[in-house]
């Protein structure tokens, strides 16, 4: 028979996921309000955001090097497919 976590440990597990998602949330709106202001476009946010329109459109990677090609481009590009650029859906 499963037991019931207590209380204490059900806030604590609460609390985690509350801090992990406000940390991510914070810079991921930090990073691209630099990268709007300081119009980073071809720098590594652009060049990854570049490599993934690649892939998706014309099935090819840049060839700036290859520390750009990662398998993560393949866990990403779903959702690049559904909301592509930089800003996110809505």
């Amino acid at each position: 028979m499963k037991t019931k976590m207590p209380l204490s440990h059900r806030k604590a597990k609460f609390l985690l996921f509350a801090m992990v998602t406000s940390y991510s949330a914070f810079f991921l709106y930090y990073t691209l309000s630099k990268h709007y202001s300081f119009m980073t476009y071809m720098l590594d946010l652009g060049l990854y955001n570049h490599n993934l329109w690649l892939i998706l459109n014309e099935g090819r990677w840049f060839t700036f090097g290859t520390i750009y090609r990662s398998w993560l481009y393949y866990l990403i590009l779903p959702i690049y497919a559904i909301c592509p650029g930089l800003r996110p859906c809505g």
